[in-house]
């Protein structure tokens, strides 16, 4: 069982945690990093991980619980938007 995006959401928790993430602009970068690292590795359901912005409910485990989810998904799923192709005329 693989668990690399589990220790990434575990190391991203822990730094808000150990009193880095009261600092104002580093507190502000690791959540940023983070939920920028879960929407690469989620897709859409990695925005959850902006919740960690906000302040106070970045107590939660959000960024473990997407770790977990993202190495025990098969193939987490993708939201495919259509593309809206223009006809351009020259």
């Amino acid at each position: 069982m693989k668990i690399h995006h589990t220790l990434v959401g575990l190391l991203l928790d822990i730094l808000d945690w150990l009193g880095l993430g009261i600092i104002p602009g580093i507190g502000g970068l690791i959540d940023t990093a983070g939920t920028a690292y879960f929407l690469k590795v989620l897709g859409p359901i990695g925005a959850a991980s902006a919740l960690e912005l906000v302040p106070f409910a970045d107590v939660l485990p959000v960024n473990i619980t997407l770790g977990l989810y993202a190495d025990r998904a098969k193939k987490p799923p993708l939201l495919k938007l259509p593309v809206l192709e223009l006809p351009i005329s020259h």
